[in-house]
């Protein structure tokens, strides 16, 4: 004779989900609140030549702004492109001696930030 198998019941399943996720959620909560949740940070300042470029974080929560501050005497371009790269990218256009800056929601996407002008570039983000 072979034992039969019970089942919890409907009820049962659904209390305990509803246990789970009422200890979850304000554990998750407080984690985010008290922990590091945004560990990307700032980075550079860097100096990059004509068609070089450095990768730079993003904030997981919140908007990554990136600046560029062209050192020559012409007119630039720098592009940030959030992996993965070629989907689509940001342009800044950055007049002579000047300075210029996009801000984005990249979710804490790697940055690849390209010098597509003729003069160096002194690029961050925060």
């Amino acid at each position: 004779m072979t034992a039969a198998r019970t089942s919890a019941s409907p009820l049962l399943r659904r209390w305990q989900l509803l246990v789970a996720t009422l200890i979850a959620v304000p554990g998750m909560a407080l984690a985010l609140a008290v922990g590091d949740a945004a560990s990307a940070s700032a980075a550079g300042p860097a100096t990059i030549g004509p068609g070089a470029n450095v990768i730079f974080p993003s904030w997981f929560w919140g908007s990554t702004t990136v600046c560029a501050t062209n050192t020559g005497s012409a007119a630039g371009t720098v592009t940030v492109d959030p992996w993965p790269w070629g989907d689509g990218f940001d342009t800044i256009a950055v007049p002579a001696s000047g300075r210029g800056c996009t801000s984005g929601w990249w979710w804490a996407n790697i940055l690849q930030v390209t010098n597509r002008g003729s003069t160096s570039m002194v690029v961050e983000s925060r």
